[in-house]
């Protein structure tokens, strides 16, 4: 391929083609001197980048190379140095492992996204400073970050680490990036465990000058709050976006939230989606420079009223897929409404009584604000209104008016309030007598159960098969009894030698405070193990709630599951065991707080 008769030719892409590389190489010495882009992107060619590859571009005005999943292994920017004018790079989706020298002076853009690069390039040579604008090392296996190793990218505007292996973002990370606006780490510690308890230290976005920051998907395997210090934003004073999603933030409250977002006064945008929040966090109401709030995904039941209040330039709201039943006029103030764009309160689980009357002549009034209205804004309660979109629930300000049938209901409290009034009097005239009564009972069933706390020995009864013994000593055990400092009953540990089994079996019943059941396949086949359940389940209907805790440790094939198996899965709740290793933590937490009730 010759293009010597192109004198105007600047951007050349021969992308996704199977060209060889001697043809392309011979290739380089047709193009122009006005010749500007280039993208190899594609061709499977194997090879690493060789000066002598590139020789033919070498006297070219080159500003844009695109060398994208070529399976290219090692990154030589050596070579690179002759292409003068290169301002813009992109290796992305290769197999780069190693980078060799350190990057060019004259790049400003690179791209090294979804390879395999364990450390991050060197991206200045000496004391200079780097012209680097944007970096992109997303879907790599960085682990380590370090203040020093950013020193020189003086001119840096966007940091993409999403997807990453990092450990731990130390104080001040970021302090020494002076232009910096744009901070990307989603899942930025990618498959790890539980190892670090915090891996984002107090002041680790020390930096005024950041104005987004994404930190979605950092904490789906772990408790946010075990992974973010509630100091980590201290001194990003400029944060304007802050991109939360996807992470657990199971069991939280304002107190840490307060900490975490009460300094981000420049805020304009937050997002924290599907995060599993349980409460409409507080702090929001302060930042009142917030254009937008997205909380949709989450199991926010109720909003309280002047939430949004302070919030003057609130603009877009999304809460939808969440569990609220009743929106309140107070929560959406007249200069609220009329200063909103858009509105997601879609998918909640709305009751279509009288309490919600305003909110649907709201809706009514206003539907061109409103996403996905009509069809997904439907009703949650009551029973026979299940499903019914919210417009079609024929509430009205008639329906709920004062009823006719007001009398009937004032004589039917005037008879409960005599009913009423004739008790107290009889209440307060044997009061003594009740009052003896009421303590001998108390202290009868607290002599009860101090007999029978003392009388217990083990905190849980291990039933399981004997197939299952392995994981019972190598992972029960060491969870349970080393760390949470619990006792077990194990029957070929703690079984008295001697008695007969069904002997001992209900004396370990009666000498434990609850009972583990470890259910499997080999579990379902074992008659002996089929007999044993049914002295447990024959004793948990003597016992209190959570008698019984169900561990099920492998799914139980359809031919095995017998009646009584399958009754005890459809009416107790029990947990499963993971197959990941990074869900396991979470499994021996909620084990661990059953067994200390």
């Amino acid at each position: 391929m010759h293009f010597r008769i192109l004198q105007s030719l600047k951007f050349f892409f021969l992308g996704y083609n199977n060209v060889s590389e001697v043809i392309l190489q011979q290739t380089f010495y047709s193009l122009q001197h006005n010749f500007r882009y280039l993208s190899l992107s594609h061709n499977k060619m194997g090879v690493n980048i060789t000066g002598e590859f590139i020789k033919g571009l070498t006297g070219l005005k080159l500003t844009d190379l695109f060398i994208e999943g070529n399976n290219i292994k090692t990154l030589d920017f050596t070579v690179f140095r002759e292409l003068k004018v290169l301002q813009r790079l992109s290796a992305k989706g290769n197999d780069i492992y190693k980078i060799r020298d350190a990057v060019p002076k004259g790049i400003t853009h690179l791209f090294l996204q979804w390879n395999r690069l364990s450390i991050l390039p060197q991206f200045c040579s000496g004391s200079s400073h780097s012209n680097l604008v944007k970096i992109d090392l997303s879907g790599n296996n960085i682990g380590h970050l370090s203040r020093q190793s950013l020193v020189c990218l003086i001119n840096l505007k966007y940091f993409g680490l999403g997807g990453n292996r990092l450990i731990t973002l130390t104080p001040g990370t970021f302090s020494l990036l002076p232009q910096i606006d744009i901070l990307s780490l989603n899942g930025v510690f990618k498959e790890r465990g539980y190892a670090e308890t915090v891996r984002i230290e107090p002041y680790a976005f020390n930096n005024s000058v950041v104005k987004v920051l994404y930190l979605a998907s950092i904490a789906r395997f772990g408790y946010f709050k075990l992974i973010v210090n509630p100091n980590a934003f201290k001194g990003c004073t400029g944060l304007t976006r802050l991109i939360l999603s996807y992470n657990v933030m199971i069991y939280f409250n304002d107190t840490y939230l307060n900490v975490l977002l009460g300094d981000l006064h420049t805020l304009q945008v937050i997002k924290m989606s599907r995060c599993q929040l349980s409460f409409f966090p507080e702090v929001l109401s302060t930042l009142v420079e917030l254009r937008t709030i997205d909380l949709h995904g989450n199991r926010i039941m109720r909003l309280k009223q002047g939430l949004f209040n302070n919030l003057k330039k609130l603009q877009h709201i999304s809460l939808s897929e969440n569990a609220i039943e009743v929106i309140h006029e107070a929560n959406f103030p007249v200069n609220l409404r009329n200063q909103l764009k858009y509105i997601n309160l879609a998918v909640n689980n709305y009751v279509c009584t009288c309490a919600n009357l305003w909110f649907i002549t709201w809706i009514k009034s206003d539907k061109n604000i409103f996403d996905y209205f009509p069809d997904n804004y439907v009703c949650g309660y009551p029973t026979e209104l299940q499903s019914k979109r919210l417009i079609d629930a024929n509430i009205s300000e008639q329906t709920c008016q004062i009823s006719p049938y007001m009398f009937p209901i004032i004589f039917g409290l005037s008879i409960a309030a005599i009913v009423l009034l004739v008790i107290i009097s009889l209440t307060y005239r044997w009061r003594w007598h009740i009052r003896y009564c009421v303590y001998m009972l108390r202290f009868r069933q607290r002599q009860r159960n101090v007999e029978r706390e003392e009388a217990f020995i083990y905190d849980a009864f291990v039933l399981y098969c004997e197939d299952d013994s392995w994981w019972i000593r190598n992972n029960l055990l060491p969870k349970i009894e080393t760390d949470g400092n619990l006792k077990l009953c194990i029957h070929e540990r703690d079984f008295t030698p001697g008695f007969y089994i069904v002997d001992n079996i209900v004396k370990s019943l009666e000498n434990s405070r609850n009972i583990v059941l470890v259910l499997s396949d080999n579990f379902s086949q074992s008659p002996w193990c089929l007999f044993e359940l049914t002295l447990v389940l024959k004793r948990s209907l003597e016992q209190d709630d959570g008698y019984v805790m169900v561990v099920l440790l492998e799914e139980i094939h359809a031919q095995n599951m017998t009646s009584s198996l399958y009754a005890l899965l459809q009416t107790t709740t029990y947990i499963t065991w993971p197959v990941e290793e990074e869900d396991r933590e979470l499994f021996w937490m909620r084990l661990r707080h059953c067994l200390q009730r």
